[in-house]
């Protein structure tokens, strides 16, 4: 049962992953700030991997998953709306901001599949 879940919310991961540079160029943002933004979830992915599998003793990894995929939700739900409701000053802004969101569950959520799996 785990298996079938992973490959559905593990492909959504890896979607929003691959798609944040095309769709940060869709918003009109340069190659400097999308590598700037990329950057930045490498650094900000670590430690929040390690805050999750310190978390995820405490409130168990498959809550601590189910956390991290609902941040991935709401990432999604806001980024479809960023371009309607945000005006083109602050949509920099607002990306660096979701792809901190982004980070935060991004590390966590592939650190804990892989401890769920193996248990």
């Amino acid at each position: 049962m785990f298996l079938a879940a992973y490959f559905f919310y593990i492909d959504g991961v890896d979607t929003i992953i691959t798609m944040c540079s095309t769709y940060g160029r869709d918003i009109g943002l340069g190659a400097d700030v999308l590598i700037l933004a990329i950057l930045m979830i490498q650094v900000v992915a670590f430690p929040f991997a390690l805050i999750y599998g310190k978390l995820a003793g405490r409130f168990s990894a498959r809550n601590m998953l189910y956390l991290g995929i609902g941040i991935y939700i709401g990432i999604t739900i806001a980024a479809f709306f960023l371009d309607y409701i945000a005006a083109k000053k602050i949509q920099a802004l607002m990306f660096f901001v979701l792809a901190f969101f982004a980070a935060t569950s991004l590390g966590g959520i592939q650190a804990l599949s892989r401890s769920i799996f193996a248990g």
